[in-house]
């Protein structure tokens, strides 16, 4: 039940990020193909030996992942503004590139945060019913 919980608050997520982000007319079948990814990375992570056993560790995850994305779009804001220094902090960003460029720091970040957040209200979940 734990798993089934997990993966309803990621389905909330990510349609509460679909909402506020509009990728056009085939929205529907991108977010759904987001949430796909992210249920199945989701799993692998509540399941992996090393996954935080308490709601305050995947939290923890969550805030470490929240610094890395802030830091990672430094890094592209700052690249970016060594190419063109007129542009604004966005702008720069997407102009950084490399692999590790702007679209890995809105992709990779964020779906981290989204895991995280999941695996906290699932291992809250399990370990409350275990308690009873």
């Amino acid at each position: 039940m734990g798993n089934a919980v997990g993966l309803f608050v990621l389905l909330l997520l990510v349609g509460l990020t679909a909402k506020f982000v509009n990728l056009g007319d085939s929205s529907i079948v991108v977010w759904l193909v987001v949430y796909l990814v992210l249920a199945a990375f989701a799993w692998q992570a509540w399941h992996e030996k090393s996954a935080p056993k308490s709601p305050l560790g995947w939290l923890g995850v969550a805030v470490g992942a929240s610094f890395l994305g802030a830091a990672s779009f430094m890094v592209d804001v700052s690249f970016g503004h060594a190419k063109n220094p007129s542009l604004s902090m966005p702008a720069a960003a997407q102009e950084a590139g490399g692999f590790f460029g702007f679209a890995f720091t809105v992709t990779v970040f964020p779906a981290l945060l989204l895991v995280s957040v999941s695996g906290a209200v699932r291992t809250a979940f399990t370990s409350r019913r275990s308690d009873a």
